[in-house]
C-alpha cells in the first residue's frame, strides 16, 4: 500500500509529538501499543486524506483510537485478576492535540 506523502508528513509529526510529551504517550499507551496505535493513526489518516485531502484527525478520531486500545487492554484483563485500567479522559491532553489537529 503506498501511503501518500502528505499522511506521511503528517504521521512524522504526530510520532515527533509523542517523543517530546510523555504524557501523551501515557495517555494513549503509545509505549505499550505503538504499532498498533501508529497503523491505526495511518488507516484513518490515509481515509481522512482521500475524502478531504487533510489527513489530520479531530480529537474524536484520536479518542477512538485511545477506546480501542483501552478496549483491547480491558478484554486481555478480563482474564486475569488484576483490575482493568480506568477510563480517564485527560481534558487538557486532548486540548495540547492542537498542535497536531485542526479540527
Amino acid at each position: 500500500m503506498i501511503i501518500p506523502f502528505e499522511v506521511q508528513i503528517y504521521i512524522k509529526k504526530v510520532k515527533q509529538y509523542f517523543i517530546s510529551n510523555t504524557e501523551a504517550r501515557k495517555y494513549f499507551y503509545i509505549d505499550e501499543y505503538e504499532s498498533y496505535f501508529f497503523d491505526e493513526l495511518t488507516y484513518i489518516a490515509q481515509k481522512n486524506y482521500n475524502e478531504k485531502q487533510d489527513p489530520m484527525l479531530s480529537i474524536e478520531q484520536f479518542e477512538e483510537i485511545r477506546l480501542k486500545i483501552l478496549s483491547n487492554m480491558m478484554s486481555k484483563d478480563l482474564n486475569k485478576e488484576e483490575e482493568p485500567p480506568f477510563y480517564n479522559l485527560n481534558l487538557s491532553l486532548l486540548t495540547d492535540l492542537s498542535k497536531i489537529c485542526l479540527n
